[in-house]
């Protein structure tokens, strides 16, 4: 079989969908398919597009004619249908296309003195979006939040999805030694660029200036960074947290995975997530989590079984913290189960495995023969 996959974003790019891309046509690879990556020019894709319209669609429309895969495989912009359409149309049907959602749609602001937002999704909204999607021979997201949001926000109209959510590497095994005069230590990944990232900060540093009195080594370590870093720290001033908040900026995906094996917890506060890698990570980690039921987040971490989801505000996750901290044996529970729900359901082989699935539906023009596949719930 040979696959397209076209990515808005590749190599040197720091986010869930790189990954998610990446870790997928590799291990397609493996499966035995034949598989080119393109992505923007300059990032070390396969094939190397323009960044622009109406460029773009044309580079990439000749190079659909040229390669004539079985599968293009659109992945997170709704602009990559345009020429996926009109090649599937050139090649009278023979061409599928797969679309998948990866990110939520900006509908509304989460910081106090931002400018509001109009609804949309990257490449198209409303009754655009709407055509291009219907013309797809299947849609996926990696989660229904995605889809249920966009439906309600954006004016737009997306029908059955198959969902698959974000996978990950399993865990090597770490020995790490928490130097003692600090604790319990918490780790976070995230980026400070999103209001809806910046603004679950927000909450998970005003949880710890509650719970600093009760505990008084308790360390943040946050891997991640962004333009509005400056808005952060002010936050962590603002609030007498200087000495519980290490911002340790972008890391490599070995330091990030340090950095999770470290902690005694892993904390999650974002309130859009689609599928959290970093979620995904923690989990395949073996780590207790405390996340933000928020988004797609309840639809990989079970309350009560594979982590504590909490409501947004800072009394909310102080107690699932606090929950963890006191009882030892529930946290590594919630740990041990989250590792094996993850290294169960969300390796990317896993992963690969349901999208070469569809594929094979969808080449054999049965994808309606089989139900929406509800993984990982």
């Amino acid at each position: 079989m040979k696959i397209i996959q076209l990515a808005a974003q590749w190599r040197g790019t720091i986010g869930g969908p790189t990954n998610y891309v990446g870790f997928l046509a590799q291990e397609l690879r493996m499966s035995g398919q034949e598989v080119v990556v393109a992505a923007p020019q300059g990032t070390g894709a396969d094939i190397g597009f323009p960044p622009a319209c109406p460029a773009r669609e044309l580079f990439l429309l000749r190079a659909l004619l040229a390669l004539k895969p079985d599968i293009a495989h659109a992945h997170g912009s709704l602009r990559f249908l345009v020429p996926c359409l009109l090649a599937k149309l050139l090649s009278f049907g023979r061409l599928k296309v797969i679309f998948t959602f990866h990110t939520q749609p900006t509908f509304r602001s989460y910081l106090e003195h931002d400018a509001p937002i109009s609804p949309c999704y990257s490449g198209g909204s409303g009754l655009l979006g709407s055509i291009l999607l219907s013309c797809t021979d299947a849609v996926a997201s990696v989660s229904q939040s995605i889809v249920d949001n966009i439906n309600k926000h954006c004016g737009m109209r997306v029908g059955k999805v198959v969902v698959i959510p974000s996978g990950a590497v399993p865990a090597a095994a770490k020995v790490v030694v928490t130097p003692k005069n600090i604790g319990p230590v918490l780790a976070s990944v995230g980026v400070f660029s999103w209001d809806w990232k910046i603004a679950g900060y927000f909450i998970i540093f005003e949880a710890l200036a509650l719970l600093k009195s009760e505990f008084p080594g308790i360390t943040l370590i946050v891997a991640g960074d962004g333009s509005r870093r400056l808005l952060v720290e002010q936050k962590i001033a603002e609030l007498g947290i200087g000495d519980n908040v290490v911002l340790k900026g972008y890391l490599s995906a070995e330091d990030t995975s340090a950095v999770v094996a470290e902690a005694d917890a892993y904390v999650h506060g974002a309130l859009l997530e689609g599928c959290s890698l970093a979620i995904v990570e923690a989990m395949m980690a073996g780590k207790p989590i405390v996340a933000v039921a928020a988004g797609g987040t309840p639809e990989i971490l079970k309350d009560g079984e594979t982590g504590l989801l909490a409501q947004p505000s800072a009394e909310s996750v102080a107690k699932a913290l606090r929950r963890l901290f006191l009882d030892k044996s529930e946290a590594k529970r919630l740990g041990n189960s989250a590792r094996a729900f993850a290294e169960n359901k969300l390796t990317w082989a896993h992963i690969a495995a349901q999208y070469l699935d569809l594929y094979t539906r969808v080449l054999a023009r049965n994808i309606s023969t089989k139900p929406v596949d509800k993984e990982p719930r």
